[in-house]
């Protein structure tokens, strides 16, 4: 395989895993409906065990319109960007794919 190709397939992947977190973020009931995929014994497990994971200050650079949309959202974009990465990283720990 190409190097290109290698690229490629790899940006494709990426789009449609991209596709799917944006379809995931465009839903302003999330919560609810990821609450909906989990065993029945871990609704209310938020509340009943609230934390917050330390922060790690880091420099990242990003894609200009993506700060752009996030920060046209309004306050809390900063939580919301790191609301999107932890909905990835779980979605690839449990082993979730997009349709895409």
């Amino acid at each position: 395989m190409t190097r290109k190709r290698s690229v490629e397939g790899a940006l494709t992947q990426l789009e449609g895993e991209l596709l799917w977190l944006e379809h995931c973020l465009a839903d302003l009931d999330w919560k609810r409906k990821r609450r909906a995929a989990w065993p029945a014994a871990w609704n209310g497990i938020e509340e009943a065990f609230p934390t917050t994971p330390p922060k790690t200050p880091l420099t990242l650079r990003l894609d200009a319109d993506l700060v752009a949309w996030f920060r046209s959202q309004g306050r809390g974009y900063q939580a919301r960007m790191n609301a999107a990465l932890r909905a990835y990283m779980l979605a690839r720990k449990t082993g979730l794919r997009g349709t895409g």
